[in-house]
């Protein structure tokens, strides 16, 4: 159960990390490709990926959709078809979305949300993963009751984390300056680094796995094992 009483707080806005920061994401993607048939390692698989990044701009954040991966996937083997496409794409972000819905209410996730929102705390997310799957596992796990101030995709402005820009133009899309935010994220290179960089409060999430990497500034950050240790921050 989480506490519902809160200190003040230097805070306005809490920003999120979406993918194994809010829930866990690597284990839902590899469980979604195993059922819809697709060996991640498979070399035809990842043929398709890598031609996908080779036709777009380097570093473009479409080159993680795997839309684009499954149709070239599908094309590599002579089975192409927009209805074996849509097929296959719809399969795969409907179980991604169902192990995700299901981790987030093991977690205890909409408590946490709720009990920020009432606080009187803008909520946002911040996230690498394509707009289209990403507002798909939020409309199946957001509580209805709790706003969300924004939903800052790479892929809507071209840049990725770690790129700075993205996180100036989420910090403009939640109306705060950057010392009235608290970050919190899995990534050290894409979430934490460029946090410190631009002089971000954040805390570094471990609860689904450490990202490897971390830099002498690793000190200045706290790491939280569990997010509702996020309270104790704020």
């Amino acid at each position: 159960m989480i506490s519902t009483i809160l200190k003040p707080s230097k805070f306005k806005g809490v920003l999120f990390d979406l993918d194994d920061t809010l829930v866990p994401a690597i284990a839902s993607y590899d469980f979604a490709m195993q059922t819809i048939g697709i060996d991640p390692t498979d070399a035809t698989y990842l043929k398709a990926r890598e031609l996908t990044k080779r036709n777009l701009p380097k570093g473009s954040p479409v080159a993680k959709s795997r839309f684009l991966y499954f149709k070239n996937y599908l094309e590599l083997k002579g089975e192409y078809s927009p209805k074996a496409h849509a097929q296959l794409a719809d399969r795969y972000e409907s179980l991604v979305v169902e192990q995700m819905t299901n981790s987030w209410q093991m977690l205890g996730r909409q408590e946490l949300m709720r009990k920020l929102s009432k606080a009187g705390f803008l909520i946002g997310v911040l996230t690498n993963e394509t707009l289209r799957l990403q507002t798909r596992k939020l409309d199946a796990f957001w509580p209805e009751d709790v706003p969300l101030a924004t939903v800052t995709t790479s892929e809507e402005f071209g840049l990725e984390k770690p790129d700075e820009g993205i996180f100036r133009i989420a910090l403009a899309r939640i109306s705060l300056e950057k010392h009235e935010i608290l970050y919190i994220g899995d990534s050290w290179e894409n979430d934490i680094s460029p946090c410190l960089s631009l002089g971000i409060s954040c805390l570094h999430s471990t609860e689904f796995g450490t990202s490897q990497t971390p830099d002498l500034r690793s000190q200045q950050v706290p790491r939280i094992a569990l997010l509702t240790e996020l309270f104790d921050f704020l």
